[in-house]
């Protein structure tokens, strides 16, 4: 009796069990070569905030990488307001961790925007002078052509990110309307000037 109440216990405890921890499913994993990345988990998740660890393996140790991240819309466009983050990886195995914050640029119609993949792109690091590219925006600061040959990862990310009016319109939040129900206080016999 006591080993099935033991069991019982721990089938309704099972799904406690690392909450806020979630593995994220790779969609696309990198056409060819050896895969670097071995899994992309979620950490902690706020209303504006995101917070991935990055699982890496076999990087080498003569190249200097960098891992690109990028949060996706359903398409393959970033979030504008969102920012890229670029993380250093240090050769061999192991894992970092990647944040991801919303910052209004701009306004928005709904409360919230909608994100569904997060992309990460493992690049070389390259030191200035050390591209004969050096100098040709999009391409020298880690875009371009470095984006298109890099190995690519689209991993599933379902969020709702939270959008805050602009601090710059005085009546941005001025339309809200809140339901209050009233209830007596008194009979007005009662109240005394």
């Amino acid at each position: 009796m006591k080993a099935i109440q033991a069991l019982v216990l721990l089938i309704l405890l099972c799904p406690l069990i690392g909450h806020g921890q979630q593995e994220l499913k790779l969609l696309e994993g990198p056409m060819f070569g050896s895969k670097n990345i071995s899994k992309l988990v979620k950490q902690s998740e706020e209303e504006q905030k995101i917070t991935l660890t990055l699982y890496y393996e076999n990087i080498p140790k003569d190249v200097s990488m960098q891992a690109k991240a990028f949060i996706m819309t359903g398409g393959d466009n970033p979030l504008q307001d969102i920012n890229v983050a670029l993380v250093d990886l240090a050769p061999g195995d192991g894992n970092i961790d990647i944040s991801f914050s919303f910052t209004p640029g701009r306004s928005y119609s709904k409360p919230y925007i909608s994100s569904r993949k997060v992309k990460v792109l493992l690049v070389k690091k390259e030191k200035k002078g050390d591209s004969v590219l050096d100098g040709i925006p999009g391409i020298s600061d880690g875009g371009g052509i470095q984006d298109i040959t890099a190995p690519k990862y689209i991993y599933l990310l379902s969020k709702e990110w939270r959008v805050s009016p602009p601090t710059n319109d005085p009546n941005a939040i001025s339309n809200i309307t809140i339901p209050v129900k009233l209830l007596p206080f008194k009979s007005a016999r009662t109240i005394k000037p």
